[in-house]
């Protein structure tokens, strides 16, 4: 990992990115990110139709798994 790198990590680490919806940013090795959201079968009507920001994300991880 670079030095640039490194300090992106950290920085992310010590200001995490905040979203609507119970849900946590994690880098992997490799270069590979995961974006970890709490189970929809624990939510509450209100949750319903998902963020738009969430479905942002769900539709750019359909992009990259093709």
């Amino acid at each position: 990992m670079g030095l640039f790198n490194r300090i992106k990590a950290s920085f992310r680490a010590l200001f995490p990115r905040r979203y609507a919806w119970p849900g946590l940013d994690i880098s992997l090795p490799g270069g590979q990110h995961l974006h970890l959201v709490g189970s929809i079968h624990m939510g509450t009507q209100d949750m319903s139709p998902l963020p738009p920001g969430l479905i942002k994300l769900l539709k750019r991880a359909d992009r990259a798994g093709r």
